[in-house]
C-alpha cells in the first residue's frame, strides 16, 4: 500500500468520523440552543466537508464518497445512539438499518 493510499483511507475515516460526531452530537445542542455544543456540532460537520472536498480534489468520485458515507454514517450513529445514548432498539430495527445502509453504500457502485 503506497503512502497516498494510506493518507487517502486516514482522510476518509476523518470525514466519516466528522460526520459521526457532528450528527451524535445534535441531541446534545438542544435545537441550536446550546452554543458550545452547537458549535462543536457545525464544525464537526464542516471538518468533514472539508476533507470530503480534499478526497474530491484528489481524484476520489463523488458518486463513491458520499454513498460510502451516506451509509456508514447513519448505522454507525445509529449504534452509537443504542449503545451509548440509551435509545431503544430491536433486532428487527437494527438488521434493518444495517440492510438500508449496505443498500445505499452499494448503490453508489453502480454505474
Amino acid at each position: 500500500m503506497t503512502s497516498e493510499m494510506i493518507q487517502s483511507i486516514l482522510m476518509f475515516a476523518a470525514a466519516l468520523l466528522g460526520q459521526i460526531i457532528g450528527a451524535s452530537l445534535l441531541p446534545k445542542t438542544n435545537g441550536f440552543q446550546d452554543l458550545k455544543w452547537t458549535a462543536i456540532s457545525l464544525l464537526s460537520f464542516g471538518m468533514s466537508l472539508f476533507v470530503i472536498s480534499l478526497l474530491i480534489k484528489r481524484g476520489f468520485a463523488l458518486s463513491i464518497v458520499v454513498p460510502l458515507l451516506s451509509g456508514l454514517v447513519p448505522l454507525t450513529v445509529g449504534l452509537v445512539a443504542i449503545w451509548f445514548q440509551g435509545e431503544p432498539a430491536s433486532y428487527a430495527k437494527i438488521a434493518m438499518l444495517i440492510a438500508a445502509c449496505a443498500l445505499i453504500s452499494l448503490a453508489g457502485f453502480i454505474s
